[in-house]
Order: structure tokens, then sequence, then C-alpha cells
């Protein structure tokens, strides 16, 4: 499922308005909720997904596999040990 899907699945399973969800983040008007789930905008900041997940009560890893981002925290494993980083390496070829 696209991020977008899941987004908008999720405000409304909770009851939540564009606005309503939007005034959570402060900064961000009810627009911005309406391009996100139009696939107009997509979000890159770490922070922004991690609250989002929060609110919708959703795993944010499930939003970060959606949009093809691998967390902070994940890579940062990931790249801390060798085998891993070779693990990756040839699951990739």
């Amino acid at each position: 499922m696209k991020f977008s899907q899941i987004v908008k699945q999720a405000r409304e399973k909770k009851g939540l308005s564009q606005v309503e969800l939007a005034s959570y983040f402060g900064r961000y008007g009810g627009a911005v909720f309406n391009d996100l789930e139009n696939e107009e905008f997509i979000p890159r900041n770490p922070e922004f997904i991690i609250k989002l997940a929060e609110i919708l009560d959703l795993d944010s890893d499930i939003l970060f596999q959606s949009l093809g981002v691998i967390p902070d925290d994940v890579k940062e494993i990931l790249l801390s040990d060798v085998k891993y980083f070779r693990f990756i390496r040839e699951f990739r070829k």
C-alpha cells in the first residue's frame, strides 16, 4: 500500500479531518495533508514521519517502508557492523 493510502486510511479510522490532523503539527495547514494524500507532497523529514505515525497509531517502520526510506536508527545499526553491511551488499546482487 502507498504511503498516501496508509495515512488517509488511518486518519479516517481515527475520525480526523485533514485540518484536525494538521493541528497536531502547528505550522502545517490542512492543505499539506490534502497534498500528501494526493501524492503531491512526499515527506522526507524523519521527525515528521515518526510524529505522524504516533498520532495515527501506526508503526513508523511501515510508513518509512512505504516511502522506500530506511530510518536513521536502522541505518545506524546496519552500517555499524560489517556483517550486516556484507549481508545487504550480497542481498542486492
